[in-house]
C-alpha cells in the first residue's frame, strides 16, 4: 500500500469526521 494514499483517506476521514463533530455541536 501507498504511504501517501493512506495519508490521503486518512486526512479525508478526519476532516469527515471534525465536519460530523462540528455539526452536532452547533
Amino acid at each position: 500500500m501507498n504511504t501517501y494514499f493512506l495519508y490521503i483517506c486518512i486526512r479525508k476521514y478526519v476532516s469527515y469526521f471534525c465536519m460530523y463533530f462540528f455539526n452536532k455541536i452547533c
